[in-house]
C-alpha cells in the first residue's frame, strides 16, 4: 500500500491514504462523532487521512494496520494522542487548533504536528483507547436499582472492560432525570442526561457490598500518566464530559476500585464460580461488547448461562449492559438477562456517552 498525493487546503501538497478499509473506518468515525455532538474531532478524523505525510512513521503504521481499525478504534487512538500533546503542553503549536478547529493555518499546522511529534504518536497507537465514560452510568444506573427491586438481596459488581474502574464506583455519583433525583448532591459527579421518554423507576436498596473490573491493560488511577491517558480520550470540545471525568477521578482517588489484569471470559467464569452466597450476582458493561473477540464473547455467553441455569432466587444471577447492537436502533441499547427466571428485557436506548436516554 502507498500514499498518494493530493492537494490540501493549505494549497501545500499532501496525501491521502490508499488504505481503503483505513480511510473509511475515518470516515465512519468522523461521522459517530459529529452525531454526538463533537464537530472539532469529527473534522480531525477528516482531515487527517488527507494530511499525513510519507515521510512519518505515524502515517506509515496507520497506512499498513494489521488489525481491523474498527475494531481498534483507530482513529480515535490517533486523535487521543494528538489531545495528549495539547493538554501536556498547552504553549505547542498544536494547541493553536483546539477546541475549535478554526485556525486559518488548520491543516498545516496538523502537519507539522505530525512530523514533530511523530515518536510520541507513534507510542500512542500501541495502546487501545481508554474513554471510561462516566456519563454511561445515568443508563446503568437505573438498571442495578431494577436489579435491587428484583432480588431484594446485596450486589456484587463485576465490570468487564473496567479501564480505571470509574464506573464500579456509580452508586457515588449524582443523578438528575428531569424531576427525579438520586445519590448525594455532594458528590463531585453529576449527571443530569436528557430523557427522551419514561422517567425512569429510582426506587430500591442499592447496596453494592462488593466489585471488582477487569481490563486487558487495566489503568492504575493514581498514576498522572495513567490520568493523562483517560483525558485524552476526551473530545476537547466535549468540556462538560472532561468535568465529570475529573470528578470521577477524584472519588477513585479517594478510593481506589479493586482491577485485576484477566481475559474477560476467564474473569467473568471465575467470578461466577467463587461469587458469594445471599447476594445479587450482577455482570456489567458498557461499550465494550465491540471490542472483545468472537470466542471470548461466546465464553462469556456460555459461562453466563451455565452458571445461570444453576441460580437462585438466594443467588441469583443478572446480566447488565450498555452496548450498540448491531447499530439499528440509535445510541446503544441497555439489557437486562436474569436467572433463575431466564428473562431478558430492554430498559433503555441510550447515547454512548450517556448525554441521553430513552427509557422504555
Amino acid at each position: 500500500m502507498f500514499l498518494s498525493g493530493i492537494k490540501g487546503s493549505s494549497g501545500k501538497w499532501g496525501f491521502k491514504l490508499n488504505n481503503i478499509e483505513v480511510a473509511t473506518h475515518f470516515q465512519k468515525q468522523a461521522k459517530a462523532c459529529r452525531n454526538m455532538g463533537s464537530p472539532f474531532t469529527a473534522r480531525l478524523c477528516e482531515q487527517l487521512p488527507k494530511i499525513l505525510g510519507n515521510d512519518t512513521k505515524t502515517a506509515k503504521r496507520i497506512e499498513n494496520w494489521p488489525g481491523d481499525p474498527a475494531a481498534d478504534a483507530l482513529a480515535l487512538r490517533l486523535c487521543g494522542a494528538l489531545h495528549s500533546i495539547v493538554i501536556s503542553n498547552p504553549q505547542d503549536d498544536l494547541a493553536t487548533i483546539y477546541p475549535d478547529g478554526e485556525h486559518p493555518d488548520y491543516s498545516t499546522i496538523l502537519t507539522s504536528a505530525i512530523r514533530t511529534h511523530d515518536d510520541t504518536l507513534c507510542r500512542w497507537l500501541d495502546l487501545p483507547p481508554q474513554t471510561n465514560e462516566t456519563g454511561r452510568a445515568a443508563a446503568l444506573l437505573p438498571g442495578l436499582l431494577e436489579i435491587a427491586r428484583r432480588s431484594k438481596l446485596p450486589v456484587h459488581l463485576c465490570e468487564i472492560g473496567a479501564s480505571a474502574g470509574l464506573n464500579m464506583q456509580l452508586d457515588s455519583f449524582f443523578y438528575t432525570y428531569e424531576s427525579r433525583t438520586w445519590g448525594s448532591s455532594n458528590s463531585s459527579v453529576k449527571l443530569a442526561p436528557e430523557m427522551r421518554g419514561a422517567l425512569p423507576d429510582l426506587t430500591g436498596d442499592l447496596n453494592i457490598t462488593s466489585r471488582v473490573g477487569c481490563d486487558l491493560s487495566p489503568l492504575d488511577i493514581l498514576d498522572p500518566k495513567e490520568q493523562l491517558r483517560l483525558r485524552s480520550y476526551v473530545w476537547p470540545d466535549q468540556q462538560f464530559r472532561a468535568g465529570r471525568l475529573d470528578g470521577a477521578i477524584k472519588l477513585a482517588i479517594a478510593t481506589p476500585p479493586e482491577l485485576v489484569k484477566m481475559d474477560a471470559a476467564q474473569f467473568v467464569e471465575q467470578q461466577l464460580l467463587y461469587r458469594p452466597n445471599d447476594t445479587a450476582f450482577v455482570l456489567m458493561h458498557s461499550v465494550v461488547w465491540q471490542y472483545l473477540p468472537a470466542e471470548t464473547k461466546a465464553a462469556i455467553e456460555n459461562s453466563m448461562q451455565k452458571h445461570g441455569n444453576n441460580a437462585t432466587s438466594a443467588n441469583p444471577v443478572y446480566w447488565l449492559r450498555l452496548e450498540g447492537f448491531g447499530g439499528v436502533e440509535p445510541g446503544a441499547s441497555l439489557l437486562l438477562d436474569s436467572w433463575p427466571d431466564h428473562s431478558q428485557i430492554k430498559l433503555a436506548n441510550a447515547c454512548f456517552h450517556g448525554s441521553w436516554i430513552n427509557f422504555l
